[in-house]
């Protein structure tokens, strides 16, 4: 199996926390202050505080997290943001931005955009995740694909 860079998307919620995807569990990293200092809105959660890690180089995910429970739960949810708020900001309908959120949905190029600068995150980091979850997908089904190997 091929290295992959693997992209942590890193949000800030109102109160200037980081919060961080991995492995399908949710961490927290505190500008300057103890775990046990989490404001109200992030208390309420099963949070935990570590360290972060931006980037990484590791292997393939196994069972890597669709693009929009990240965004639900990074994004979102920390800044208490409903649905239809969310779909607003991002000058989309809430049918498209929930058919995402809901893993019914995948992110395009142009959605990659918009969440790059409602979040203040890379483009590329929504694509990488979408193509890597994708992929994911796809090699789940690889044995039953009709294909003929044609190189030697």
């Amino acid at each position: 199996m091929a290295k992959a860079t693997k992209q942590l998307v890193v949000c800030l919620d109102s109160s200037g926390y980081e919060v961080s995807l991995e492995r399908r569990k949710i961490y927290v990293a505190l500008p300057d202050a103890p775990a046990e200092e989490l404001p109200p809105s992030l208390a309420k959660t099963s949070w935990t505080s570590t360290t972060r890690t931006i980037t990484d180089t590791a292997m393939q995910m196994h069972n890597p997290p669709h693009p929009g429970e990240i965004l639900r739960e990074l994004c979102l949810g920390p800044l208490e943001l409903s649905v239809t708020d969310a779909a607003k900001a991002l000058g989309v309908s809430r049918k498209t931005l929930s058919a995402v959120l809901n893993g019914r949905a995948g992110i395009s190029p142009e959605m990659a955009v918009r969440l790059s600068i409602a979040f203040d995150t890379s483009a590329e980091s929504w694509l990488n995740q979408q193509v890597q979850y994708d992929l994911w997908v796809a090699e789940k089904r690889r044995k039953s694909l009709k294909v003929v190997r044609l190189a030697a």
